[in-house]
């Protein structure tokens, strides 16, 4: 209240960029006053051009001031993260005296916000917004190893986190909603830092490696949304990266966006959402058709998966003739072997004669 009194005073007096300013700069005074600066040389406008400038005022006025050498790349990596314990300072690359750096910024309230205590007991911060704007603002805007060097930061503690609850997850056999917010949150970050973060074909092949493991985890534990969800992060910025395209026209096991795919179906299929997991698998099928064609080694399993959405939502009849289709076509196409552990001959045979005794057609079955 008395900050939105003080901005009337000093010429803001629109609500809404009263509260831009409160919400941004948490009421910190060196963030206030930047920000009223910018307000007022651009004519009461806060356009995404003028914060640009206020950003790099700040970091010119403020930071190269008052910290040292070793606070600014602390804080520009700091940057990348929602919010930060002591524990994160291991990550960042500083020297051995960061028990005293971390001192330093976390006191800092002219930059840092202390906003709750984490689980092992140790306070949590935040930088104030404007400041982590202006912070990101020059690492996208300066040399592109700076800005690896951050991420290949931020990937180590993410990974390491990510492990840890991976590893839990293995002995979990019931994962709440809190644990499984935690691991989709970690992944996601370390999927996206690892992928902005590799220089050398041996850093983008470790890199690769580790997100390979960590979808087959997922896999392991029926968590394919997630797993798709992962695959995305990673084929995007890659594809944006170095213009790599991984789905190729003559190889249908090199579309990795169709195994996507795919786990959704799976996803939706183990979580009950039977007419969801029918339409991804119509798409599903109906793509694979229209690019490679009806002998493409992914065609038999795809009409196999969508059979089995039928059969769970109880048309048998439906699923019967897609299991079929399935079997016909396989016998004239190439298997694909990493679809399935045994033959396409015997795993249909058996999912019929299962569908049958369903049916009560026990000859047929």
């Amino acid at each position: 209240d008395n900050l939105g009194e003080y901005l009337q005073i000093n010429g803001v007096e629109d609500k809404e960029d009263q509260d831009t300013i409160i919400s941004s700069t948490k009421g910190h005074p060196a963030a206030v006053g930047i920000m009223l600066k910018i307000y007022n040389e651009n004519s009461h406008n806060f356009s995404e051009n003028a914060k640009l400038q206020g950003y790099e005022e700040l970091f010119e006025q403020y930071f190269k001031r008052h910290l040292t050498k070793d606070e600014q790349v602390a804080l520009t990596r700091l940057a990348l993260f929602d919010s930060w314990d002591y524990e994160l300072f291991e990550y960042l690359g500083l020297p051995e005296n960061h028990r005293q750096i971390f001192a330093s910024i976390s006191g800092n309230t002219a930059l840092v916000n202390r906003i709750s205590e984490s689980e092992n007991g140790e306070e949590r911060y935040a930088l104030i917004d404007i400041v982590r704007k202006t912070l990101i603002a020059i690492l996208e805007s300066g040399p592109q190893e700076i800005l690896m060097d951050a991420y290949h930061c931020k990937f180590s503690f993410e990974r390491s986190i990510s492990d840890k609850l991976l590893s839990q997850l293995k002995s979990n056999l019931h994962v709440d909603q809190k644990f499984s917010d935690q691991l989709r949150y970690h992944c996601e970050q370390a999927f996206y830092a690892g992928v902005r973060s590799y220089s050398s074909k041996s850093e983008f092949e470790s890199i690769s490696i580790w997100c390979t493991k960590t979808q087959q985890s997922l896999s392991i534990k029926g968590l394919y949304n997630l797993k798709a969800d992962l695959i995305e992060i990673y084929l995007e910025n890659v594809q944006a990266r170095d213009g790599f395209h991984f789905d190729t026209d003559d190889n249908p096991k090199m579309n990795f966006r169709f195994q996507s795919t795919r786990d959704r179906i799976w996803a939706s299929r183990f979580i009950g959402n039977g007419r969801k997991a029918i339409e991804l698998a119509g798409q599903y099928c109906n793509n694979l058709l229209v690019k490679f064609g009806l002998n493409s080694p992914n065609i038999p399993f795809a009409l196999y998966l969508w059979g089995l959405t039928f059969q769970d939502v109880g048309d048998y009849t439906t699923a019967k003739w897609l299991f079929e289709q399935s079997l016909a076509i396989s016998k004239n196409s190439l298997q694909d072997p990493t679809e399935l552990h045994s033959s396409f001959e015997t795993v249909f045979n058996n999912v019929l004669g299962c569908l049958n005794m369903d049916l009560n057609h026990f000859n047929e079955a």
